[in-house]
């Protein structure tokens, strides 16, 4: 099992680093560099946090699709665990950032849009793939 789990932890990481590439981070710092000695209404330390906050959100985005690949979890437990982690990360990135003010209506309705999204998405995704496979069950039978 802990083998197991090892392989899915390689996978998470290698999934995000191939989702996110160290572009944004270095790019990110030679902005910050540029753009901090000038006087400018965004510093470089801001440009520099959304950069790695976009970075750390395209990682985990990318590392969580090793969720559907871990055979004993249900699809419904593999696509809520991914669900909370993406919500984690990018309700942090947004409020560590001020993208959106700190205020409980602002959290509440981001959350529902958010979930809402998610879920048609998933449904959309799931949908597809359930015809696909009857499709190609039905040609396998023949």
């Amino acid at each position: 099992m802990k083998q197991q789990m090892n392989v899915y932890v390689k996978q998470f990481l290698t999934f995000g680093a191939c989702f996110a590439g160290l572009g944004p981070i270095i790019g990110g710092y030679l902005l910050w560099m540029t753009l901090s000695p000038a006087n400018l209404t965004i510093r470089g330390g801001q440009v520099f946090l959304a950069i790695v906050s976009t970075y750390i959100i395209a990682f985990v985005h990318g590392g969580t699709i090793v969720f559907h690949r871990i055979e004993h979890w249900s699809p419904f437990k593999a696509a809520a665990l991914q669900l909370l982690c993406l919500y984690a990360v990018y309700m942090g990135a947004y409020l560590v950032n001020r993208w959106m003010p700190l205020d409980w209506k602002a959290v509440l309705i981001t959350t529902v849009l958010f979930v809402l999204a998610y879920a048609v998405i998933w449904i959309v995704i799931y949908t597809i793939t359930k015809h696909v496979t009857k499709k190609l069950n039905k040609k396998l039978d023949e």
